[in-house]
């Protein structure tokens, strides 16, 4: 169960970026593992595929946080007007 925690949760709550991230690195290699086994039904564009759907996943995911983060700190900065000197 710890490992589990240690995988799929963040913050002490359960991500589902990270669920499906694992779930297609794990498909990728079985299907990579397939490939150099010369298995024929694993076509090189299955691979290409699934690795850009995981990057496409990790980059909306990354650019999201990005963002809002961005915004945090722009509000952070905001300085009241009576502040000002």
């Amino acid at each position: 169960m710890k490992f589990i925690r240690i995988v799929f949760y963040s913050n002490g709550k359960f991500q589902m970026i990270y669920f499906w991230t694992n779930l297609f690195l794990v498909l990728i290699t079985v299907a990579f593992i397939m490939k150099l086994l010369s298995k024929p039904a694993i076509s090189d564009g299955l691979l290409l595929g699934l690795m850009g759907l995981v990057g496409g996943l990790l980059a909306i995911f990354n650019f999201d946080r990005n963002s809002q983060r961005r915004n945090i700190v722009d509000q952070n900065r905001h300085i009241p007007d009576g502040a000002k000197s």
